[in-house]
């Protein structure tokens, strides 16, 4: 058992902390292949209620945001502005920043579904956009035609990435009405390739800039939480990045969750979730 709003900090070698409050109660280690271990450190634990947090970390989450926001006020002159999203926390909360820094009018969201999507994610965009009030454009990948001919993506072979962002970015052209500024949930913490990257730069022919780049994972989904926006139900169950149900990325944890919760797969599509883990090496 642990917290009902615990804290993970994620270290290397697949290790992560588990904190209720200030108060170590735990540690998991969660392998990219094989069984997931970990242990629970205490018998009893401070539960810390979700408003009491929100509290404590006011201050940082309107830092955070008063920055983001003073960076994207200063790119001026653009006709529209496209925020790729995958319905992922990150991609959320610079959404919601894009739209606080210009308004809805200017704001178009492209979700890309490659047919191998968890359903959950295309529900979730439609109902913030929604909520938003924001334009939502649906590229397609069609990635779910294309593994007869290719096969399982792999960790060797991602060639699903280059369907999916050839989608994004014909879809992007599709949308652009003009002078167009790309706003990513890039953050350094998630590789060193992107703590190397700037703030704001040029890619494809598009200025493209992360707002997020300082941010950690932590603050981003409190920092949705603080302005009404709920998190992607995955996240709630235990899931640390989103995709699709047969990305190689996905780490034994998540295989864990999915293997143990197969209502999160499209019915018709469980063959394939079966093939995929036979790929891994896990038990169907």
């Amino acid at each position: 058992r642990i917290p009902p709003v615990p804290l993970l900090v994620r270290k290397f070698g697949g290790e992560h902390d588990i904190f209720s409050g200030p108060r170590r109660v735990g540690y998991l280690k969660i392998p990219d292949e094989g069984e997931p271990s970990g242990e629970v450190l205490v018998s009893e634990f401070h539960e810390v209620e979700l408003d009491v947090l929100l509290k404590s970390n006011a201050p940082y989450l309107e830092f955070f945001e008063k920055m983001s926001l003073s960076l994207l006020r200063k790119l001026t002159g653009f006709d529209d502005v496209i925020v790729p999203w995958s319905a992922g926390k990150d991609s959320t909360a610079a959404l919601l920043l894009a739209v606080k820094a210009y308004g809805v009018k200017k704001i178009t969201a492209i979700y890309v579904d490659t047919g191998v999507d968890f359903p959950c994610n295309l529900k979730y965009v439609e109902t913030v956009s929604r909520k938003l009030g924001v334009r939502l454009e649906v590229a397609e990948a069609h990635v779910d035609s294309a593994l007869e001919e290719k096969g399982l993506p792999t960790n060797e072979n991602r060639w699903c990435t280059r369907m999916k962002i050839e989608a994004l970015y014909r879809k992007i052209r599709e949308a652009s009405r003009g002078r167009t500024l790309i706003v990513v949930g890039d953050r350094d913490a998630e590789s060193e390739l992107r703590s190397k990257r700037p703030f704001v730069r040029t890619h494809e022919e598009f200025t493209q800039v992360a707002p997020l780049k300082l941010w950690s994972g932590s603050h981003v989904q409190l920092y949705l939480l603080k302005n009404n926006i709920p998190l992607n139900p995955l996240y709630l169950e235990g899931f640390y990045r989103l995709g699709c149900f047969i990305c190689p990325a996905l780490r034994s944890w998540e295989i864990m969750i999915l293997k143990n919760n197969l209502k999160l797969i499209p019915g018709d599509q469980l063959n394939l979730f079966k093939s995929f883990l036979r790929c891994k090496g896990e038990r169907a």
